[in-house]
């Protein structure tokens, strides 16, 4: 079962990137050319187009402290770290949604999750 939990990191990493672009769209107009398409410049972009800090600070801490080093070929994801990135992932999908209904509907029931 070893390698069913690094797959499993993989795919979270995969849900939150899938949100991120369209949280990315919102903000940058586009996903820019195919070269720039990473979580680094996704963030850059968004710091700079001052996006909620909740959001830019979740997924800087998950960029660095998580994805990053699950993507070398030698990791392996135990149980009990998939199961805390799962957490993570969770609040930084809903922390992106609820921005993006905020922007479209600030009285959205949705966009009062955030401060």
């Amino acid at each position: 079962f070893r390698s069913l939990y690094t797959a499993a990191a993989f795919h979270i990493f995969r849900a939150i990137e899938g949100v991120m672009q369209d949280y990315v769209i919102l903000f940058h107009g586009s996903l820019g050319k195919e070269s720039d398409r990473n979580w680094g410049k996704y963030i850059e972009w968004l710091v700079a187009a001052n996006a909620t800090i909740l959001v830019t600070d979740k997924l800087t801490t998950l960029r660095k402290e998580h994805r990053n080093p699950t993507m070398h070929p030698k990791m392996v994801i135990l149980k009990q770290e998939a199961m805390s990135l799962l957490v993570d992932a969770q609040m930084a999908i809903q922390l992106m949604i609820a921005d993006m209904e905020k922007r479209k509907d600030p009285n959205s029931p949705l966009a009062k999750m955030l401060p």
